[in-house]
């Protein structure tokens, strides 16, 4: 009987502190607070040269060289991999006019945002904007045949 009775304590304390350690809703909120800061980030920070669809064709990318980065390019989703992005937002990409953020985001931002461009942006095929031109994706160019 003593051992029933553990038994039942336990089960009980475990399905009354359940909810705190684990609830689907909470993380899918938190998942949500997430995007909703990285969609923020970027649209204060990033849409200006980066573009409404993330192509990168905004008038500003009209007076850089290297334009900004494509996100909807193929090749670019392709290849550009997660910690390459927080890298670049974090640090800056010297020769372009990406900056370094390190200094006015925190890495909880930094990556709230890269996940945002990666979800929002970098499906292949599904982004509004995209484009199958190669348009500067920050990699060497092969030079062009005779």
């Amino acid at each position: 009987m003593k051992g029933l009775f553990q038994n039942v304590i336990i089960f009980i304390s475990t399905a009354a502190l359940m909810p705190l350690i684990w609830n689907p809703i909470w993380a899918s909120e938190k998942k949500k607070d997430k995007v909703d800061v990285g969609k923020t980030i970027y649209e204060e920070h990033c849409r200006v040269c980066h573009g409404e669809m993330g192509n990168g064709m905004t008038i500003v990318a009209r007076v850089l060289a290297p334009p900004p980065k494509n996100f909807t390019n193929p090749n670019v989703i392709a290849n550009l991999k997660r910690s390459q992005m927080i890298y670049s937002v974090t640090n800056g990409r010297p020769g372009t006019a990406m900056r370094p953020w390190v200094t006015n985001l925190t890495s909880k931002e930094i990556e709230a945002v890269v996940d945002y461009i990666r979800g929002t942006f970098m499906r292949m095929g599904s982004a509004p904007g995209s484009s199958d031109k190669l348009i500067n994706p920050g990699y060497p160019s092969i030079p062009a045949g005779p």
